[in-house]
């Protein structure tokens, strides 16, 4: 039990830390970023997804991708 309160109180400590960068975010690189890097599609395909989605060349895609996981960065990080 000690270990899953451990556990839970780091992701409690995660959270409050990511969740305020993640909300500052645009819907759009919230999306983007959710396609490569979240939930079980985990980047296979997302690029050709969201370039169907979105209407944008494959440069376009990994651009907006590069962009945004630098917002993020520059929102976590500082």
């Amino acid at each position: 039990m000690d270990i899953l309160r451990e556990r839970y109180s780091q992701a409690i400590e995660y959270m409050a830390w990511f969740e305020p960068a993640w909300s500052s975010m645009t819907d759009t690189e919230q999306h983007i970023l959710s396609e490569f890097y979240m939930g079980d599609n985990r980047k296979s395909g997302a690029t050709y997804r969201l370039m169907s989605e979105l209407s944008y060349s494959e440069r376009k895609i990994e651009q907006m991708r590069s962009d945004a996981l630098k917002h993020l960065r520059i929102l976590l990080f500082g």
